[in-house]
């Protein structure tokens, strides 16, 4: 199993889609999970950037909201442009997390539509907000539509139900059968982010993610998969924890990233029964 490593372009854009993308390739990731401009220039020249750079690109829908003709329109639209990127996965923050199935499920019917046209898979985050915002509400989901496919982002469950999951194991193991692209947070039981996962502070949290990472893995082998896609995802404010009288972050997240890729690098090698690579310095 190949492991394929993306940057989130969360905290990286203030400078233009050159340097986000630039600096993505040189800390070493193999791509870069990104949103999708709507401006048809400005979306060619993210393309160029991505191209240019040599990496792989995951496209990110997040906008999709309204009404519902309004919302079916636009999510509609979001995932045609994200096609122009030519992505190897669509990842949705679909519908709201207060909508009843009438408004999602049409919404699922767009997002299976899209994924046949543009010939990738579009996969719904479960995400705080979102329809899949909690492991039981999405088992439910999962059980009536066998086309329905995850972005895990386990640190929003941990967050929403004050657990990590121990209570719901078999909603969990639904859920993780169900994952086609992860999203590497150590959420708690108070955040979807631990203030920093290499403090020994966290490490129930951090290993109780790591084994949740680890079955995804097992099961994308057992689907027949040679490669895992996985966007290290750790954010800056108001994620990351900031000081009280600047407001500046209290860590990099950045270099908290490189720490979370290398280490899970490393557990998901040894596991694997090969020889890990050695990790990444932080900050390097």
């Amino acid at each position: 199993m190949r492991l394929s490593f993306f940057a989130a372009w969360w905290g990286r854009d203030a400078n233009g889609v050159e340097a986000m993308v630039d600096e993505v390739a040189a800390a070493g990731y193999d791509g870069i999970e990104t949103f999708v401009p709507t401006g048809d220039a400005e979306r060619r020249r993210l393309r160029r950037a991505i191209e240019a750079a040599g990496l792989s690109c995951v496209a990110h829908q997040y906008e999709a909201d309204g009404d519902d003709a309004t919302c079916r329109r636009r999510l509609r639209d979001n995932l045609l442009r994200a096609g122009e990127l030519e992505p190897v996965l669509v990842n949705s923050h679909t519908g709201r997390d207060f909508w009843p199935s009438s408004r999602i499920d049409p919404l699922l019917d767009i997002a299976s539509e899209a994924a046949g046209m543009l010939g990738v898979e579009v996969l719904h985050e479960t995400h705080r907000s979102r329809f899949p915002y909690a492991a039981a509400v999405t088992a439910d989901y999962l059980a009536r539509r066998p086309d329905l496919y995850l972005t895990a982002d386990l640190s929003h469950w941990a967050c929403v139900s004050e657990t990590l999951l121990d209570d719901q194991a078999d909603a969990l193991a639904v859920a993780l059968a169900r994952t086609r692209h992860t999203h590497l947070r150590v959420g708690w039981a108070q955040s979807a982010q631990v203030p920093d996962p290499a403090n020994p502070l966290w490490t129930r949290e951090l290993d109780a993610h790591v084994g949740w990472w680890t079955q995804i893995r097992d099961h994308l082998a057992a689907a027949g998969r040679t490669t895992m896609t996985l966007t290290c995802e750790v954010g800056p404010p108001p994620y990351m924890p900031v000081d009280p009288d600047t407001g500046a972050a209290q860590y990099d997240f950045r270099a908290q990233n490189l720490w979370l890729r290398e280490h899970v690098r490393a557990a998901l090698s040894v596991s694997l029964g090969t020889t890990p690579v050695e990790p990444t310095k932080v900050g390097s």
